[in-house]
């Protein structure tokens, strides 16, 4: 639901680890992976998925030249590619 409104950010943090300390001290909310919520498992905090269009991300993978890659970059390479089909 869209509602017209802008964000206002009053802090950013360096990391997930400090956002999840500052949810866990009660200083706000935060948006974050699924994987890091779980990591950091912050006590006494509801965890909610976002299942909006928004919150879904597009990853991209960025190289200069692939023929410059080393070998084991291009089979890391690969190995995304084709695991992203």
């Amino acid at each position: 639901m869209e509602a017209n409104r802008s964000v206002r950010i009053r802090t950013e943090v360096s990391g997930y680890d400090a956002m999840c300390l500052l949810i866990n001290a009660g200083m706000g909310i935060g948006i974050l992976p699924r994987k890091s919520a779980s990591i950091y498992q912050i006590p006494n905090t509801r965890v909610i998925e976002l299942d909006e269009e928004w919150s879904q991300r597009e990853i991209l993978i960025g190289v200069r030249r692939r023929s410059d890659l080393q070998p084991s970059a291009e089979s890391l390479l690969s190995f995304l590619l084709e695991s992203g089909a």
